[in-house]
């Protein structure tokens, strides 16, 4: 895949063009469907990017718009990137979340990311990976090992040729929460020490004595998005327990960037930030 293609948006970008030529046509999507011998449900997912698109099928699609060949061709190369596999799909047992985070994350040119609770995935070690998917073990058919491996794969756009840049703030109250067994918590804070000192990595702490006006404090966890493609939006992903909630909205989007401006500016500064985690080290 071209660098800085996502598949996501590239579904996301075809989907939202298939639908315009079809009402520029002044067709109903159960009309258009009915045409192509479609059900309406097949059409739907593929203007609302919920599936990867088969390149003949959309082949068959502009044919019976009437594209002009141009624009066939540039939609049909759209189709071909859109369904292009990333490499988490090689990791069968990624939870759907990981996966989700890695196909945002195959695009971008900058991560921000706030946590509360957990060490940020991109900057977790194998053995506090290892804790954190513990709890999933007891589910039939869950793989530790190639979940970890996934992670670890998540990694490398933290060393790769053009890496992205990520800046992540900490919540104090996940410095002092020991959430592994003591040798695997300290290797974990001796990483994200290490990672501090990478170039395109700052690792900043929001204190709990932080000047944080109460319509600025974050509920959960968030990550914010920058993409290589200046035509992909900026997108937020909201943490829950089992998946990620993804915001594009642009109010949405402006919302989460004011907060993060304010704990930017509450947030200790990195060398301050660094000295409180090896602090929690001793």
């Amino acid at each position: 895949m071209p660098v800085g293609h996502s598949p996501l948006f590239r579904r996301r970008r075809l989907g939202e063009e298939l639908r315009d030529l079809r009402e520029a046509k002044g067709l109903k999507l159960q009309a258009l469907a009915a045409e192509l011998g479609w059900s309406h449900t097949k059409l739907s997912r593929l203007e609302n990017a919920k599936v990867r698109p088969d390149v003949a099928d959309v082949m068959d699609l502009l044919e019976a718009l009437g594209v002009e060949p141009a624009q066939e061709q540039r939609l049909i190369t759209l189709a071909r990137q859109a369904n292009q596999r990333g490499w988490w799909k090689a990791y069968a047992e990624m939870p759907q979340r990981q996966a989700g985070y890695a196909e945002l994350e195959a695009g971008a040119r900058e991560i921000w990311q706030y946590s509360l609770a957990f060490v940020p995935g991109l900057l977790q070690t194998e053995a506090y990976a290892r804790v954190r998917f513990a709890d999933r073990e007891a589910t039939a058919q869950f793989d530790t090992n190639d979940a970890v491996a996934g992670r670890q794969a998540r990694q490398r756009i933290l060393s790769a040729d053009e890496a992205v840049n990520f800046t992540v703030v900490l919540d104090e109250a996940l410095l002092r929460r020991v959430t592994a067994p003591a040798d695997v918590w300290r290797g974990q804070l001796e990483h994200l020490v290490a990672a501090a000192g990478w170039p395109n990595v700052t690792v900043r702490v929001l204190p709990f004595g932080a000047e944080l006006p109460h319509h600025a404090a974050a509920l959960t966890g968030f990550s914010l998005y920058r993409f290589r493609d200046p035509n992909d939006p900026d997108v937020v992903c909201v943490e829950t327990e089992t998946s990620e909630l993804q915001l594009g909205d642009e109010e949405d989007v402006a919302r989460y960037r004011v907060m993060r401006d304010r704990l930017l500016t509450a947030a200790l500064g990195p060398e301050d930030s660094i000295a409180l985690i090896q602090e929690r080290m001793t």
